[in-house]
């Protein structure tokens, strides 16, 4: 079983500095989730206050049995948590005292830490941390880390050995948020082996970040490598970032335009251009159409609808360019009709129409 680590540790009390004397009060309990041993905490009795949550390993706790009134105990470096309640195989509860050890606490604050409360100090107990490792880190590069960042590293469970993991993968200026990104992440040894195999051994660290974020494995670029496009990694992550598929890929290819790169597949996945819209565009009598009319033509709704109007209205001939200038000025057969009229009978030539509707939209002068 897992030792204790503070996954569902998503805050900290901001409480001040407390004396040593204190000892921190409440309620545990004990229950099986996923079949592993869950321990919580509650500070205090009335079910409020600080919680912590997490799977535990039994054998750290000396004493715990079966029974009514057990007394049990989880001790380390760092102090002590004594446990009394009634236990059984499915689940326990009861209520516990939490003292911290004075010499760990002076030990800290003669590193520089003299800021850390209650809940920090109980963080560090429960997961049994040590001031060697605070030490090892130093020894790894890391002096001065702010107290903020030990709490996280703490709670993720971020040790020496996993920091040298990295470091001998080539990323021995890696600095501690990034450390504690790759952590949270689930960015390990062999996920950096993964990006260097795709992207070369000199990724970058916020690529390797991002690229896990956004839940790119081996198994998508080697999809994506397949299409043979020739990928950068932002534009890797802008086509995951789009959903862009190599089936996507291959539609928009069919649909006649080969030569096709990522930035452009991003453009058209994110206004919606498909083979069915490209196939409609068509439809509407536009056989020559390049990527970018396409993008104008989805950008400013050009329906078949609005495009039969206009070519009823008179301009069978006219182009795409003056059609996309019709729908923005929002020109419709009305006011194709009064133009007509205004001109003597005479349907006016597209660029006068434009030129029509914007005198008419144009605000008049007191």
């Amino acid at each position: 079983m897992k030792n204790i680590s503070l996954v569902l540790f998503s805050f900290i009390l901001l409480t001040p500095a407390f004396g040593q004397e204190d000892i921190l009060k409440g309620t545990w309990r004990i229950e099986n989730k996923n079949g592993e041993p869950h321990l919580s905490l509650n500070k205090g009795n009335n079910g409020k206050g600080w919680n912590y949550g997490n799977s535990i390993d039994l054998d750290r706790l000396e004493g715990y049995k079966t029974g009514s009134n057990i007394v049990f105990f989880l001790r380390n470096e760092a102090g002590e948590i004594r446990f009394i309640g009634d236990v059984s195989d499915s689940s326990a509860k009861g209520s516990y005292e939490c003292s911290f050890n004075k010499s760990y606490m002076s030990a800290m604050d003669d590193m520089g830490y003299n800021d850390f409360n209650e809940d920090e100090y109980l963080l560090f107990l429960l997961n049994d941390f040590r001031i060697e490792t605070l030490k090892d880190f130093y020894s790894l590069g890391y002096k001065n880390i702010p107290s903020d960042k030990i709490v996280a590293m703490v709670a993720l469970g971020i040790t020496p050995g996993f920091i040298r993991e990295i470091q001998n993968e080539g990323y021995d200026k890696i600095r501690i948020q990034q450390i504690i990104s790759f952590k949270a992440l689930g960015i390990d040894a062999n996920r950096i082996k993964e990006m260097k195999q795709s992207f070369g051994r000199g990724i970058r660290i916020e690529d390797i970040i991002s690229f896990t974020a956004m839940g790119i494995d081996g198994e998508y670029i080697r999809m994506m490598e397949s299409t043979g496009l020739d990928l950068k990694p932002g534009q890797l992550l802008s086509l995951k970032a789009m959903n862009v598929t190599p089936e996507y890929i291959e539609e928009i290819r069919n649909a006649g335009f080969d030569n096709i790169d990522a930035e452009t597949l991003v453009s058209l996945k994110s206004q919606g251009v498909d083979a069915d819209f490209i196939n409609e565009c068509r439809d509407m009598g536009f056989e020559k159409l390049d990527l970018g009319d396409l993008i104008k033509l989805k950008v400013f709704n050009l329906s078949k609808s609005y495009i039969d109007m206009i070519r009823n209205a008179g301009y069978n001939d006219t182009g795409l360019e003056h059609i996309l200038q019709f729908r923005i000025m929002d020109i419709d057969k009305d006011f194709i009709k009064k133009a007509r009229e205004f001109n003597n009978g005479v349907l006016p030539d597209p660029e006068s129409l434009i030129m029509l509707k914007a005198a008419m939209n144009k605000p008049s002068g007191k």
